[in-house]
């Protein structure tokens, strides 16, 4: 038996919803998970792996303000909600995101949240929390609900991160 099972993740940046002089950037390639092209194994009563993650550092995600000054680095607070915008998603698959690493900061930089796996959903939830300049920050992604009772075809989720000035 043949299986096509291909899952995409496609990241996109949103600026922030108030007018500031905000930055954020996202770094990624196309994420693939569960690639089977040609895979025989899988077949009926089988066990099939049923969750997949990225590596740590999958995702690349960086705030600053302009323009780049003392209160800018340090004070400015800030927050990223996340969600995603289905292309072609089955619902019984939960995405997940969360960060592994504090970023890269000069200031001892306050970054709160996401340190442990949280639903990505439809609508826009609370990511992260911090100030001033922080770049590099690292995450995960967690696919979850893969099993044979799903069609096998490509499913597709644009990520949608959107910076908040607070």
């Amino acid at each position: 038996m043949k299986q096509l099972d291909n899952i995409f993740l496609i990241l996109l940046a949103l600026f922030s919803k108030v007018f500031a002089m905000g930055q954020l950037t996202v770094e990624s390639n196309i994420i693939e998970l569960f690639s089977y092209t040609n895979d025989t194994s899988v077949y009926p009563g089988s066990d099939i792996i049923s969750t997949g993650e990225t590596n740590e550092n999958a995702i690349k995600v960086g705030v600053r303000f302009m323009p780049e000054n003392m209160q800018n680095d340090i004070h400015r607070s800030w927050h990223i909600d996340i969600r995603k915008n289905t292309i072609e998603w089955h619902p019984d698959l939960q995405l997940s995101i969360r960060r592994t690493d504090d970023g890269q900061h000069l200031y001892n930089n306050l970054l709160k949240g996401g340190e442990q796996y949280m639903f990505v959903g439809n609508s826009e939830t609370l990511f992260l929390r911090g100030n001033g300049k922080i770049l590099n920050i690292s995450c995960q992604l967690k696919i979850t609900g893969r099993s044979l009772t799903i069609p096998a075809k490509q499913y597709q989720t644009n990520i949608v991160f959107t910076l908040i000035d607070d």
